[in-house]
């Protein structure tokens, strides 16, 4: 590398071409997420506004910024909480139910606003999308097959 001009060489079969100039842009840690365990397992991120969610050794997880204000969310029952999805103000994902069935949950980013919407029978939830300010999902059932649903973040629906 020639320091003057920061720029690099290639040498191939007695031609040699300038490379451009290269910078390392480093990382460094943000927060150690789960003091519990020496490693942590992350999961899918999603951005909910003023914060983002993400899952880390199988629970949910929120940060505001900051790294202090990283915190335990919702601890999952069964599995990690999957299929983060914002829509609006809210952010909707797939968790386990008290029966360990796919529950389809939201949170308004409180304690209060963060309940289960719905068990649709036996179904897997999968597919949650954000179309318009609208939550659009499929849920799998023995008894339907597979379906296409709706929520407000109110209660969910077949849609139509």
């Amino acid at each position: 590398m020639n320091k003057s001009s920061g720029q690099c060489a290639a040498v191939s079969r007695g031609s040699v071409d300038l490379l451009e100039s290269r910078r390392l842009l480093a990382a460094q840690l943000f927060a150690d997420v789960d003091p519990r365990t020496a490693d942590t397992t992350f999961g899918t991120f999603a951005d909910a506004g003023s914060a983002v969610y993400f899952v880390a050794n199988g629970d949910l997880w929120r940060n505001d910024g900051t790294a202090s204000g990283t915190s335990l969310f919702k601890s999952s029952l069964s599995g990690p909480p999957r299929e983060l999805t914002r829509v609006g103000g809210l952010l909707f994902f797939v968790d386990k139910s008290a029966t360990l069935t796919d529950a389809l949950w939201r949170t308004d980013g409180t304690a209060a606003g963060t309940f289960q919407l719905t068990i649709i029978g036996d179904a897997t939830t999968h597919g949650l999308t954000n179309v318009g300010g609208t939550l659009y999902f499929s849920a799998s059932s023995s008894a339907a097959g597979t379906e296409l649903w709706k929520s407000n973040g109110t209660s969910p629906a077949p849609a139509s």
